[in-house]
């Protein structure tokens, strides 16, 4: 059985359909996020003012914070938060960092019998 054109493309658009992402909303969330990193480091300038104050940590935590912010955009995409929480959330998340993701890794192993995961080394055991 052949498909004709005009078959195809709807199956095509019913696929794309399917992986809707909102990319405005998640680049002002991801955004949030990042901005979460940097408000983390003002906090812990803030709380140790005798620190200097260098571009690279701030520059690493917006990065490091980005990543978080993608992924737990992701699971609150999946798990149907509402957008205000969904944004609230995500910003709180880019604001603690990597704990977010290890926090994330033992529900994870938790809930799928996984071995163990060394927080320090990154390795599953």
């Amino acid at each position: 059985m052949q498909l004709e054109i005009g078959e195809i493309r709807q199956l095509e658009h019913e696929r794309m359909i399917k992986v809707n992402i909102n990319w405005l909303e998640m680049l002002f969330t991801i955004f949030l996020a990042s901005f979460g990193g940097i408000v983390n480091r003002l906090a812990a300038h803030e709380r140790n003012p005798k620190s200097k104050i260098k571009s690279k940590r701030y520059v690493a935590a917006a990065v490091i914070s980005l990543f978080v912010g993608i992924v737990a955009y992701f699971i609150f995409t999946e798990k149907d938060v509402a957008l205000n929480l969904k944004i609230a959330l995500t910003a709180s998340a880019g604001f603690i960092g990597t704990p977010f993701i290890y926090w994330i890794l033992k529900l994870i192993k938790k809930e799928k019998n996984l071995p163990d995961f060394d927080e320090m080394d990154g390795e599953m055991h």
